[in-house]
């Protein structure tokens, strides 16, 4: 079996994205940070930039521009509060 990251990326009014992915790169205040599957727990605020992620099984990545916003990894739960 595949491990894989619960992501889900929302903003005030909708959900952007619910998915399981295989890695999830972030933009924050010192660089893109790549979250892997077991990844330790982090919370981290979010800066301008792109979310992009890759979900199982697929070949191509996703990607979102982001205004900013928060994020918190938690036994690979990935839930992102974006502004856009």
């Amino acid at each position: 079996m595949q491990e894989s990251i619960n992501l889900r990326i929302m903003s005030s009014d909708k959900i952007v994205a619910k998915n399981d992915a295989e890695y999830v790169l972030v933009p924050n205040v010192v660089g893109t940070l790549k979250i892997l599957p077991n990844h330790c727990n982090y919370t981290t605020i979010l800066s301008k930039g792109k979310i992009v992620y890759k979900e199982n099984g697929k070949e191509e990545e996703n990607s979102i521009d982001i205004k900013g916003g928060v994020c918190s990894f938690i036994n690979d739960k990935l839930e992102i509060l974006v502004d856009l």
